[in-house]
């Protein structure tokens, strides 16, 4: 695996079709140091009422080449800039922005989200990102997962892998080994032994609140996301997640951490 300081991608779940925006600036773990300090901030228009994020999330640097490797990843790109003061002007800046990204193709979405505050100004971000039709095949995508970087452990009938593009640091997926199981299989056993063990290995290494969500499906699992990232305006902008652990250093990390 390459390292992944300095690196950010947009990367869309093959089986679900959400993309989680990965970029190792945003510090989400404060128990292991990630990524590099510091950011490239744009110019700040002249007007002041708008400026890009600092650090910016997204950038204009990249290409809209979509990876294959195992599933849908591209560049960061995209733009992402902050907007402050009453509500009106932050909405009059939005649509003079929105213009002027139009003039970029690469760009084909806009979003636009924030919170008001009594007795504070408004202040909203603008995201401008790329689209594309996502992969949907759950089965496929965990066969090929399955004794790779992100497989955390195989027990019995059931596996461990630490979602490709998780909604929060490890979040885990817990799923009948083989075949296209169905909720009420003979894997359930399997999962549920193996979804307690993983539970006690992610409580142990992040002291956090997990989720425990069971997912039907061909086949199906049960996801574990814990409660480490708190939800932001930009989340709030894109209906997007976003965090600064890669999937493969989690794993890695987790396994050095608190072994099997």
């Amino acid at each position: 695996m390459s390292d992944p300081r300095g690196r950010r991608e947009l990367r869309t779940c093959p089986v679900e079709g959400r993309t989680v925006l990965i970029n190792t600036l945003i510090q989400t773990l404060p128990m292991v140091s990630t990524g590099t300090s510091g950011g490239r901030a744009g110019q700040r228009a002249e007007h002041g009422g708008w400026n890009p994020h600092d650090p910016p999330w997204l950038g204009v640097e990249g290409h809209t080449a979509v990876h294959r490797d195992p599933a849908v990843h591209r560049d960061g790109l995209g733009a992402h800039e902050h907007l402050r003061g009453d509500l009106p002007d932050c909405l009059a800046l939005a649509v003079e922005r929105i213009s002027d990204l139009r003039g970029d193709r690469r760009l084909r979405s806009f979003k636009l989200a924030g919170r008001a505050v009594a007795g504070r100004s408004t202040e909203m971000d603008l995201v401008a990102l790329p689209f594309e039709t996502p992969l949907s095949n759950p089965e496929r995508w965990r066969d090929r997962e399955v004794g790779g970087a992100r497989c955390l452990q195989v027990w019995d009938d059931a596996v461990a892998i630490l979602a490709w593009a998780p909604r929060v640091p490890m979040e885990t997926w817990i799923l009948p080994r083989t075949g296209r199981a169905s909720f009420g299989s003979s894997s359930g056993g399997a999962v549920g032994g193996l979804t307690s063990h993983t539970l006690l290995r992610l409580h142990a290494a992040l002291h956090a609140d997990i989720d425990v969500v069971l997912v039907d499906g061909e086949p199906w699992r049960i996801e574990l996301r814990p409660r480490v990232v708190a939800p932001s305006v930009y989340t709030l902008a894109t209906d997007m997640d976003a965090h600064g652990w890669f999937p493969e250093l989690a794993a890695a990390w987790l396994q050095d951490f608190c072994p099997a």
